[in-house]
């Protein structure tokens, strides 16, 4: 049984869990949305037109 346990050690089976650290798929979406709020508090500097052709 001694084997087993140091079998299992080895390959860090029975490791103290780390810290988790953080979501990144969270952090992503967070950076998209600070992202999405700063492009529509921003004023358009350009405004396009269309083309006499395309209307």
């Amino acid at each position: 049984m001694k084997f087993g346990y140091a079998l299992f050690a080895r390959f860090g089976l029975f490791a103290r869990k780390t810290e988790a650290g953080p979501d990144m798929f969270d952090m992503r979406l967070e950076r998209t949305r600070t992202r999405e709020a700063r492009r529509e508090a921003q004023p358009m500097l350009f405004k396009t037109r269309l083309s006499p052709l395309a209307a």
